[in-house]
């Protein structure tokens, strides 16, 4: 039985294939990520020319068939193809890295109408926010959340210290942070300053609709975004690699 689909959709990824039609990989706001086929998207002059490159935000009609192994796109609207981020190569990079997130972690599994939500807030507000870097280590707090590896960051995992001093240790393994007392022996830590925990506490729990007034500087010392992607990788027992942030 054949059905349609309307819905939101943001383009993770495109490629080629045969002569003229395209494969998109979509995140779609009630199905999650999934792959459509978009035929004759390379004909001259076929309505589909320029709406289904990556970043694009888009409302789609998507006819599905159980028996299909790929469901066709029949109809695309650009909502918005975010011209800001795409100009700006500080910017793009981190929208860039959303997107490959999402395609490394994220299923039809995963279909949720407030995360979707979620995540094109935070790629818009990348074209306004005065530090970028910190909206994305945002995104990958809460995308941990999402998934269900909310790490544990207010306080020692093993003694249940809140006053954490000096140098503390987060746990890829437990997710978790331990004080400098408890962490002795244990594997896959990262130290901590006093200063960049209490960055990452604030951040994991600040309101997402003011995350582009985040009121705390990025401490230098550590690499953030590789902790976090490495944390993630850990859980879901596979690698993560984003390629986009080479481009900064």
């Amino acid at each position: 039985m054949q059905n349609q689909l309307k819905d939101k959709a943001l383009v993770l990824h495109s490629i080629r294939w045969k002569e003229s039609s395209k494969i998109l990989t979509l995140f779609i706001r009630s199905k999650g990520v999934d792959k459509v086929i978009a035929r004759s998207a390379y004909k001259p002059n076929h309505p589909f020319g320029g709406r289904l490159e990556a970043l694009n935000l888009l409302e789609v009609v998507i006819s599905q068939k159980q028996s299909r192994s790929l469901q066709i796109l029949q109809e695309a609207e650009v909502l918005d193809g975010f011209p800001v981020l795409r100009k700006d190569l500080t910017r793009q990079p981190y929208a860039l890295a959303i997107l490959e997130l999402i395609k490394q972690t994220l299923g039809e599994q995963h279909s949720d109408q407030i995360f979707f939500d979620f995540t094109v807030h935070i790629i818009k507000n990348l074209a306004t926010a005065d530090h970028p870097e910190i909206l994305f280590i945002y995104y990958l707090l809460k995308l941990s959340s999402f998934l269900g590896f909310k790490p544990a960051l207010h306080n020692c995992w093993e003694c249940g210290k809140t006053d954490l001093q000096g140098t503390s240790y987060f746990s890829v393994e437990k997710g978790a942070i331990f004080c400098s007392g408890c962490g002795e022996g244990l594997e896959l830590l990262s130290a901590l300053h006093k200063d960049q925990l209490y960055f990452l506490q604030r951040l994991q729990t600040f309101p997402h609709k003011k995350i582009v007034d985040f009121p705390i500087p990025l401490p230098a010392g550590i690499n953030y975004i590789a902790l976090l992607t490495r944390f993630l990788g850990f859980h879901l027992e596979q690698p993560i690699h984003i390629n986009a942030l080479s481009l900064l």
